[in-house]
Formats: C-alpha cells, sequence, structure tokens
C-alpha cells in the first residue's frame, strides 16, 4: 500500500469515525455537566449527565422526568430541571407546596394556579429556593426538550456520584 493510498484510507476512516459521534450525540445521547445548585441534591454541581436524546420522540415528557431544553427565552442556552406537570395539569403553589391537580408535591414559593397549555411543560429546579424556573419564565414548548436525563456518569469533584441512574 503506498503512503498516499493509507493517508486516503486513514482520511475516510476519521471522517467516518467523527460522522458516526456527531450522529450519535445529534440523534441518540448527549452528555451535559451541571453548572449550579439548582438541581440539588438530585444532581451537583460538576455532575456529568448523559441525555437520552430519542426519550420523546417516542413519548411526551411526563411528570417527574428530568430534562434539558434550550431556555424559552435566551435560545441557545440549555438548562436541566423537573417536569412537574405537563398540559392539562392545573398547577399552583401556596402554602409553601406546589399543587398539581390537587395533590402536594414539595415545597415552593407561592404562585397563582393555571392550567398547563398544551404540549408545555411546568419545571422546576429540585432545589426550589435557588432556582430559576417556570415560576420566573414560564411554561417549556416540548418542542424545546432535547431530551431526559437519564445517568450521572461522572463527578471529578465528588467520584462517589458517579453511574448513578436518575429517577
Amino acid at each position: 500500500m503506498s503512503k498516499l493510498t493509507r493517508v486516503r484510507h486513514e482520511a475516510v476512516v476519521l471522517g467516518t469515525l467523527v460522522a458516526v459521534v456527531l450522529l450519535f450525540r445529534a440523534f441518540v445521547a448527549q452528555a451535559y455537566v451541571i453548572p449550579s445548585r439548582s438541581m440539588t441534591p438530585t444532581l451537583a454541581i460538576g455532575d456529568h449527565v448523559l441525555v437520552d436524546r430519542l426519550a420523546y420522540r417516542i413519548h411526551a415528557p411526563h411528570a417527574g422526568d428530568i430534562v434539558v431544553f434550550d431556555h424559552p427565552q435566551k435560545h441557545g442556552t440549555d438548562l436541566i430541571k423537573r417536569v412537574v406537570a405537563v398540559g392539562g395539569d392545573r398547577i399552583e403553589g401556596h402554602d409553601g407546596q406546589v399543587w398539581v391537580n390537587g395533590e402536594a408535591h414539595g415545597p415552593s414559593y407561592d404562585f397563582a394556579a393555571a392550567e398547563v397549555p398544551p404540549t408545555s411543560l411546568f419545571v422546576m429546579g429540585d432545589n426550589r429556593e435557588n432556582s430559576s424556573d417556570s415560576r420566573v419564565w414560564g411554561y417549556v414548548p416540548e418542542g424545546l426538550v432535547a431530551g431526559r436525563a437519564f445517568i450521572v456518569w461522572w463527578n471529578g469533584a465528588q467520584p462517589t456520584r458517579s453511574l448513578t441512574l436518575l429517577r
């Protein structure tokens, strides 16, 4: 095999590998790093999570899912939050709790009752006192959701957090 043929072969192999990685990242799974405390104690700063980009091609997000999405007001900014309510749910915050369809779902600040619009999500950080979320900037259209976070695969600062499945 001549040197030129070998270089061409290696270029094709490298190009194919890059294409496969880019397609995998775009359509199957993507890694994200948690930058803030808005999801503690579920996710810590520095947690590396994998996001299933195929999850919502089959079904819509469910309450309780942890999703990565494009900020509805600052496009190009990825956020990660928990889905608290989906289209058609009635949500409100009072008496120190979030109420979804009349059931209490943990602590929050007070906010007025509203029905989540169809194909939209109401999301909140698990660290409700330190989270900018749907209480501040409104509903998240399902079309902005990149996928469902499903595993913490690494945290260099806290190695014991590695390989944690998310619910």
